[in-house]
């Protein structure tokens, strides 16, 4: 079976996309007040039926759940089409370049329908996990890989066959045939450079419109996580008010200044407010010169050093969710002092998750690449199997012994008498509590980011210094997405934060959180003097 009978069949994830779609459209169908939902947004128009969340739509109940009736029918009809056309254009990538989906794309689909299917356990989000799963099964292996000789290897073997069976006395008409077949192999050959320049011009079209629609989503969770409010903090004892705190990340930012925390004040502001929109100048300005034509590497505001700067800076705006869940994690401990993550905590979180994600799709010059450098000196992976793979699993091991000891040692301490609070929490401690009452995505944003990723950062580095992994193709991802280091400055900062909440609220770094700090001093450090500590070490 060839690659254009699989692109046809239930194989090709085209295709399952497309099922899906269908699915959900079945699913809305069936449901009658999703029916009668999409007939009211039909009549009224969606202006009409889809009014703004205002305090009607979230005190008047019977209101609020026809509002968000509607709302459900809309998007779900919106995001099956979405899908649908989603297949369509895998579908034809696939059949115009011979070529599967690029691991990038796969990765980006896959986690955005884990985040989905999390969010909502009963939806076809989980199927679109599957499909995801089985892009990357076939970005490392290609059905096609196992099947039977290609029409070009046919070829050439009939041409052995025919060559045997050529008697000695038809050797003009031998040589007739081998010119003609030289000029088959040619043809073949410029065919097959057209073929890969396709795919390649494909595959940079199909990530210029996944990286415009991720940056699109981006800017537009952008704004209202700057002035939409974070958290909320409340303390009453015996009818005393001593906390009484609504914040967002403007809000958070004037209260450090006034505070007199300046620095934490400026770290905030210029990481999560000023960076954002400095980004977009610079995407902007980059892609505009693209599209032309044209390149202006004397400008830093629209090169592709600009661009490669930009993605190494993108995960440093989550400074301000992750001080914000800190201060929720150890707070939320005590009954008494009530604290609420709000819709501004999840705007940013995704503005910050959709940034790296976009940045990382734009397709650099290779020159502004950098350039992969081995630990080992060469010929090291010639050494026996056995004691390369001993090193290697001796090494991860360590590296995952390490990171384990760090997460789950008390990082802070935070005291406030006048509520009864007296806690000392670690990484999980804080992972913990945000789940245990209720902030279960904040709770799976932090884990995946500040543990797991970094923890398959570290070993995949481990991988490459002893040669096992030269070229994952993930690499650039699990590096920009493992924000360990991006959590212990936002651990400093939430000491400043938490003692301008209330003048009784002290808060002090443990040991382990002062070894946090200085890991990610020597993170930031190696990743901008180079692309890895791997890579530092070689020079």
């Amino acid at each position: 079976m060839g690659f254009a009978s699989v692109s046809s069949a239930a194989f090709c994830p085209g295709v399952q996309l497309r099922a899906i779609a269908v699915l959900q459209c079945v699913i809305v169908a069936s449901v009658s007040d999703l029916r009668r939902s999409l007939r009211e947004c039909a009549q009224q128009g969606f202006i009409g039926s889809m009014p703004l969340a205002d305090a009607r739509v979230q005190y008047d109940l019977s209101y609020g759940v026809d509002f968000w009736k509607r709302e459900s029918a809309f998007w779900c009809v919106f995001s099956a089409l979405a899908v649908a056309a989603l297949g369509d254009v895998v579908s034809r990538f696939r059949a115009a370049t011979q070529e599967e989906l690029p691991m990038a794309f796969a990765l980006c689909w896959t986690a955005l329908c884990l985040l989905g299917a999390g969010m909502m356990p009963n939806s076809p989000f989980w199927l679109g996990f599957l499909n995801g799963l089985w892009m990357i099964r076939l970005a490392y292996y290609p059905l096609e890989s196992s099947e039977s000789p290609t029409p070009k290897a046919t070829k050439n073997s009939a041409k052995i066959q025919i060559g045997r069976e050529v008697s000695t006395d038809q050797d003009a008409d031998m040589s007739n045939k081998e010119t003609e077949y030289a000029g088959m192999t040619i043809s073949d050959a410029e065919s097959g450079l057209e073929s890969l320049r396709g795919a390649s011009e494909m595959e940079k079209r199909l990530k210029s419109i996944a990286c415009t629609i991720v940056l699109t989503a981006a800017y537009a969770f952008l704004v209202p996580g700057l002035v939409t409010t974070l958290f909320t903090a409340h303390a009453e004892v015996g009818g005393i008010t001593y906390v009484d705190i609504e914040k967002s990340t403007t809000g958070l930012v004037w209260m450090l200044f006034d505070a007199g925390n300046w620095i934490p004040a400026l770290l905030i502001l210029v990481y999560s407010v000023l960076m954002p929109f400095a980004k977009l100048t610079v995407l902007v300005g980059y892609a505009y010169l693209a599209l032309l034509g044209r390149s202006r590497p004397d400008s830093f505001f629209a090169s592709a050093s600009g661009v490669a700067t930009v993605q190494k800076i993108s995960k440093w705006a989550t400074i301000d969710c992750f001080t914000t869940a800190t201060i929720c994690g150890f707070f939320c401990e005590q009954d008494l002092l009530k604290i609420v993550l709000h819709d501004g905590f999840y705007y940013f979180m995704s503005y910050c998750v959709l940034s790296v994600t976009g940045a990382l799709l734009i397709e650099l010059p290779r020159e502004t690449r950098p350039a992969h450098r081995k630990l080992l000196a060469p010929g090291a992976a010639q050494q026996p199997e056995k004691l390369v793979l001993l090193g290697a699993a001796l090494s991860s091991a360590g590296v995952l012994a390490v990171l384990a000891t760090l997460i789950s040692m008390p990082i802070m301490r935070v005291e406030f008498g006048q509520v009864y609070l007296d806690a000392s929490l670690s990484i999980v401690g804080v992972v913990g509590q945000l789940w245990t009452k209720g902030f279960s995505a904040a709770a799976v944003c932090l884990f995946a980011l500040v543990v797991v990723v970094p923890a398959m950062d570290l070993v995949s580095t481990v991988l490459e210094t002893f040669e096992l992994a030269s070229s994952l193709p993930a690499r650039r991802w699990l590096r920009d997405f493992a924000m360990l280091d991006v959590f212990g400055l936002a651990v400093a900062i939430t000491v400043a934060t938490v003692s301008a909440l209330h003048n009784d609220i002290h808060a002090t770094l443990l040991p382990a959180g002062w070894a946090l700090c200085l890991t990610s001093a020597i993170l930031v450090y190696f990743a901008w003097a180079g692309a890895s500590p791997t890579e530092e070490a070689s020079r």
